[in-house]
């Protein structure tokens, strides 16, 4: 019989800062928050170019704990080893709701089975597609899937069998119906549902999303409206710092507004030590301006999180009073469309001096050769940047580092508003711009690199979670009866923020939290 008490699970992500997934249960049916992946242990034991073998479907991120074991979430042609499911625990998923698309929230949506809907915000459906697109292999298939089957000479392995059609995820818009642009861009070839507006319903329970302000935009707090009225409330990634912190503060207010049972709240920045500034974008913006007015004649070569939309338009606009063109590479200028075609609010692409850095490419998929066509007028090449050093900002992430040798940069700025490292992966990579940056004789600015070490400036590097006085002063105000930490590897330490009548719970994986 099934019980009349809500449950809520920690499938995963107890203990760290995401890869978290949570399962919400009522009456024997149920949906998750979010599919993401394990980034800490990936980064531990996935280092210097090591991946996951796609050819052995989702096996290895199974055995090596990437992604949990669980019956009914996963792609049935994913799997190989039967014997990995033999202490698998089975839950009702109806559906996921997905609070937004940083890789240890939705990272895993690739595997989950394509006969679940998926239920976000227009943007993040946006960056759902971009994946898709311009992504390459088994992690791109976050909106539509090629059903693998095992191959039939090798043992072990999987591939595409011939003449294998794609299978449309179903994806639901919970902001209002996606708009024409969007759906314009969205593929309609092959079977399925594809693109649509969310009913606000899941597994027989009503829900809503909140935008809220975070390092990525697109992203939501979610209030279930549980059969017994009770609320329950799961808050997400969120801050007030950036061009979006009203939002957050509406979501505080309507939650203080109705009441909640039991909260479900990230705490991230806990236990950081030396992370006690709280920059918002708006001055991170205005530093970025100066620094740039500031570097003379030389080109600059900038680093930041790849779809992080707010930072991009900080070097945008300090391009723009600075009489230089912000160069993008080209997934980021797809992004950047199809962020604009969900949301016309957020469209970049023709309100500043922009191009596409154009490097020497061997094959072009077919998705950039359509973008070259269409934005032909927007093509720099290393030469025009060699040519003019002085007119262009080149944004750089991790991956396109290579390209500098196009450009001998010698004597460049190379300006850093990412985020601070916190995995070995990470700082591994920031030792590795290090050494560029030291080959071409490159001045800094947002990091300083000593040798093998570097210290993070944060005024060029704000957080996109909340701040623990935030924290303490969000809870104080809402008041749960019951609050649950998620996102953070010091979940003992809400026990400094619990007001009177509030009961902190602290999860364990697969334990039931019931109320």
């Amino acid at each position: 019989m099934a019980s009349k008490r809500a449950r809520l699970i920690f499938i995963d992500g107890v203990g760290r800062t995401g890869g978290a997934i949570l399962h919400f249960q009522w009456d024997g049916k149920g949906f998750l928050f979010d599919v993401g992946l394990d980034l800490a242990t990936s980064g531990r034991l996935l280092t210097g170019g090591l991946r996951p073998r796609f050819s052995h479907g989702i096996d290895d991120h199974l055995k090596l704990n990437l992604l949990p074991t669980v019956e009914g979430l996963w792609r049935d042609d994913l799997m190989l080893d039967a014997e990995i499911y033999e202490d698998a625990k089975a839950f009702d998923i109806r559906g996921v709701i997905l609070t937004h698309d940083h890789g240890d929230h939705g990272g895993g949506l690739f595997a989950v089975a394509p006969t679940i809907p998926i239920h976000c915000t227009s943007i993040s459906a946006a960056m759902l597609l971009v994946n898709s697109v311009c992504g390459s292999g088994l992690s791109s298939e976050t909106v539509s899937v090629v059903q693998r089957a095992p191959h039939p000479t090798e043992e072990g392995i999987l591939h595409k069998p011939s003449g294998a059609g794609r299978l449309f995820r179903q994806v639901l818009t919970t902001d209002g119906q996606p708009s024409p642009n969007l759906c314009a861009m969205w593929p309609t070839t092959g079977p399925g549902v594809g693109l649509g507006r969310s009913d606000l319903t899941v597994a027989g329970m009503d829900f809503k999303t909140f935008c809220v302000d975070h390092s990525l935009l697109g992203a939501c707090g979610v209030v279930v409206e549980v059969p017994n009225g009770d609320a329950f409330a799961h808050l997400g990634d969120l801050r007030r710092t950036g061009s979006q912190g009203e939002m957050t503060e509406r979501f505080v207010r309507y939650l203080v507004k109705i009441g909640v049972r039991a909260m479900v709240i990230e705490g991230t920045r806990l236990g950081r030590e030396n992370d006690e500034k709280n920059v918002t974008e708006e001055e991170c913006a205005a530093r970025i301006r100066g620094i740039v007015r500031g570097a003379d004649k030389r080109l600059i070569i900038a680093n930041c999180g790849g779809r992080h939309i707010e930072r991009v338009k900080a070097f945008l606009e300090a391009a723009a009073c600075s009489n230089r063109t912000l160069l993008v590479p080209y997934r980021l200028m797809m992004l950047m469309e199809a962020v604009g075609a969900a949301n016309k609010k957020f469209d970049l692409t023709d309100v500043g001096p922009l191009g596409i850095y154009d490097p020497p490419i061997g094959s072009r998929p077919r998705w950039m050769q359509d973008l070259r066509e269409r934005r032909a007028n927007m093509l720099v090449s290393p030469r025009e940047v060699r040519a003019a050093e002085h007119k262009y900002i080149l944004l750089s992430n991790f991956g396109t580092t290579v390209d500098w040798l196009d450009l001998s940069p010698h004597g460049a700025l190379f300006i850093y508003s990412n985020s601070a490292a916190y995995s070995d992966d990470a700082r591994g990579r920031l030792r590795g711009l290090g050494e560029w940056t030291r080959r071409y004789g490159m001045s800094t600015a947002g990091i300083r690199f000593r040798g093998s070490t570097f210290d993070v400036d944060s005024s060029l590097n704000p957080s996109g979670h909340l701040h623990p006085r935030e924290l303490a002063s969000i809870i104080k105000r809402i008041k749960p009866e019951i609050l649950i930490p998620c996102h953070t590897t010091h979940p003992e330490m809400f026990a400094e923020f619990v007001p009177t009548g509030t009961k902190l719970v602290l999860p364990e994986n697969l334990k039931p939290i019931r109320f």
